[in-house]
C-alpha cells in the first residue's frame, strides 16, 4: 500500500474527491480526474475520516491509499496555507 499526499488548496481545478470518482496519480500530486480520461488511473472506493490508512485494508479491490489534507490558502497559487480544514483517507483501486 502506497501513501501519498493530496492537497486541496481551494483551486477549482481540484474538485472534491467522491466515492466512485477517479484520480490521476502520475503527477506531483494526485488530482481528481474524469474516469474516462487517459490520465485517470485509480478509482476511489471509499473515503475514511482521519489519517489512518489501515481501514483501507478491509475494502475489496484496494491497491493504494492517499491521505487528503485540506487547507485554506490565501494569496492564490503563491499564497500561504493559513489553516487545515480536515484530513481523510482515500482508499483506491484500479480504474477498469
Amino acid at each position: 500500500m502506497v501513501i501519498g499526499i493530496f492537497v486541496d488548496e481551494g483551486d477549482p481545478k481540484n474538485a472534491d474527491p467522491v466515492v466512485g470518482g477517479c484520480l490521476a496519480t502520475s503527477g506531483k500530486e494526485p488530482i481528481v480526474a474524469e474516469c474516462d480520461s487517459a490520465e485517470a488511473d485509480v478509482k476511489i472506493l471509499r473515503i475514511l475520516p482521519g489519517e489512518t490508512v489501515d481501514g483501507c485494508l478491509a475494502v475489496a479491490g484496494v491497491t493504494d491509499a492517499y491521505v487528503l489534507k485540506e487547507s485554506i490558502r490565501v494569496g492564490g497559487d503563491d499564497g500561504i496555507d493559513v489553516g487545515e480544514t480536515g484530513t481523510s483517507v482515500l482508499c483506491v483501486g484500479a480504474n477498469n
